[in-house]
């Protein structure tokens, strides 16, 4: 309710579905879950209830309470790490809406493209309050946002460019921003693979990375 608080009516290029405020609820669930579990495992133990009365208190308000009490800084943590979704989430969209005829221009969506499907957030590491790597499916495409700008993106396909690798290599497109940019998203092939040709290619995108500088690739 937040979430939809805060950005629909920021929003006048991209509707959000059910559908995708389910999916940011799940992903949200399972953040607070993966902090909380700890705690919740010694207040269980120390309860010295069965597991049915301890599932059944943790289900009411006072549950609630009785474990905050007994670790204060779990529902900071907790405060502090829904509050960081939501900018990143609001964030996102809003990035995703002001962008949106400009990823058209680029053919990275379709202009029927107005639905928001999904938003898969935390696809990699956590950057400036909670931003990561995310995967959006909006209508009948899918972009990867990425919350920093990465020149190493631009790099790539220039070299690629430049020496005609073009139809050995794939280059997905891309759309920057100061602040953040997009990137075509790229499936996991469906087909089996010819070893050679995929170690070839392999060989040469580390190649390519090498002669950059690069020190990560992943």
């Amino acid at each position: 309710n937040e979430l939809r608080r805060h950005v629909e009516p920021e929003l006048g290029e991209v509707t959000v579905t059910g559908a995708a405020y389910k999916v940011m609820l799940s992903r949200l669930t399972t953040k607070l879950l993966n902090i909380s579990l700890r705690a919740l495992i010694q207040h269980f133990s120390e309860s010295g209830r069965s597991y049915q009365e301890y599932r059944d208190e943790m289900a009411t308000t006072a549950g609630h309470e009785a474990v905050f009490r007994r670790f204060p800084v779990l529902a900071r943590d907790i405060e502090s790490a829904v509050r960081m979704y939501t900018d990143a989430v609001t964030e996102i969209l809003l990035h995703l809406d002001a962008d949106f005829h400009r990823l058209v221009e680029c053919s990275m969506l379709d202009e029927s493209d107005r639905g928001l499907v999904s938003l898969e957030s935390h696809q990699g590491d956590t950057h400036r309050r909670g931003r990561s790597v995310s995967i959006i499916k909006i209508g009948s495409s899918s972009l990867v946002y990425r919350p920093t700008r990465t020149a190493g993106f631009g790099l790539y396909r220039a070299i690629v460019q430049e020496l005609s690798l073009g139809s050995c290599m794939r280059c997905p497109r891309i759309f920057e921003r100061a602040s953040h940019m997009w990137v075509e998203y790229v499936p996991q092939a469906e087909k089996p693979i010819d070893a050679t040709d995929h170690l070839r290619k392999m060989g040469a995108l580390a190649a390519i990375a090498s002669g950059c500088g690069a020190t990560d690739l992943h």
